[in-house]
């Protein structure tokens, strides 16, 4: 009985005191208050088989620390070092592409300045009356100011009529070939060229037809635009109102200036001033057949109708001295704006 009393003692002395957790004993009745405790927080009381209760933690209360504060930490530390390492990398990528369309930018405001000043710049200094209208200096002074339809006395001036002398008068331009050609003209297609070819090379406006007939229908009477605009020498000077007054006979002036400008030379021989024609000065051509085989041949015994420079009758298209000249000797042309 004395044994089973002491065992008692001891069962009943090991019931009443506990292990908080902490080290720290216990009297029963803080035991259950703790115990209560404890499972509110995660924690409860084991009895192991001495019948000693022993703390120990339950899942949740490991859990607290491992899903909660190690993630919020990693999460932050790693939100932290992200941005962290993020940041200066796309803060240097961001200056970068700064740095980059800048000297884009750069590059294309220093072209565009560059092309704004080359473009104010490739006017090249010309002598008068020429000048570099079309602003490119490969081609250097393409623009006579004196003559050109399109810059009459000055770059980007329209001029309809003729330009003469820098100065804009409506009309078409008549002149006399400096040079002299035999009777193989080419046709009148090839006179033609030869008119517009001399034109050209000094610098004149417009289009060009000879004078010139082969029979009664290929003559300037059909051939020619009838103008109502004065027909002017190249210098200004007025040859005939319109059409009609050219053709009446009678010249207002001489065609004596060529397409220079120059006053023809005449070396007082009558012949040095003849001009193949086959044309009456009303315009219509000739049907006898003086016309050096339709301006095609420089035969010897072939002969062509001639006028008269520097006439203001109707000698300037049909006579003087003689009225025709054999096909190999070489004469001038006239020339009419069309």
């Amino acid at each position: 009985m004395a044994r089973c009393a002491f065992v008692l003692l001891v069962g009943l002395a090991a019931g009443c005191f506990a292990d908080d957790g902490r080290g720290q004993l216990m009297t029963a009745g803080t035991q259950e208050g703790t115990s209560t405790n404890a499972s509110e927080t995660g924690h409860t009381s084991v009895m192991d088989s001495s019948g000693m209760a022993s703390g120990s933690e339950t899942q949740g209360t490991t859990s607290t620390p491992t899903t909660s504060e190690p993630t919020t930490s990693d999460s932050s530390t790693g939100g932290t070092t992200e941005a962290t390492t993020d940041d200066p990398t796309n803060d240097a990528g961001t200056q970068t592409s700064s740095t980059t369309d800048s000297e884009t930018t750069t590059g294309s405001t220093t072209q565009s300045e560059s092309e704004s000043d080359s473009s104010s710049t490739t006017g090249i200094m010309c002598d008068a009356p020429m000048a570099d209208c079309n602003q490119m200096a490969s081609d250097g002074c393409e623009t006579d100011l004196e003559n050109s339809l399109q810059h009459c006395g000055d770059c980007d001036t329209p001029c309809e009529g003729s330009c003469l002398g820098g100065g804009c008068k409506p009309g078409k331009l008549v002149f006399i070939t400096s040079k002299k050609y035999a009777g193989a003209l080419g046709n009148l297609n090839g006179a033609d060229a030869i008119c517009n070819e001399v034109a050209t090379d000094a610098n004149l406006p417009g289009v060009y037809k000879a004078w010139l007939s082969t029979n009664y229908q290929d003559d300037p009477e059909h051939r020619f635009i009838h103008s109502n605009e004065p027909y002017l020498l190249v210098d200004g000077t007025l040859l005939a109102s319109d059409w009609n007054d050219l053709t009446d006979g009678e010249l207002d002036h001489a065609i004596s200036i060529d397409e220079t400008g120059t006053l023809l030379d005449s070396d007082g021989v009558c012949s040095s001033r003849q001009v193949w024609t086959n044309t009456q000065p009303t315009g219509y051509g000739f049907v006898d057949n003086r016309d050096c085989d339709d301006w095609t041949t420089t035969q010897q015994n072939t002969i062509g109708r001639v006028g008269l420079a520097g006439a203001t009758t109707g000698l300037w298209s049909d006579g003087g001295c003689i009225d025709y000249s054999y096909c190999d000797v070489p004469r001038h042309l006239y020339c009419f704006g069309q």
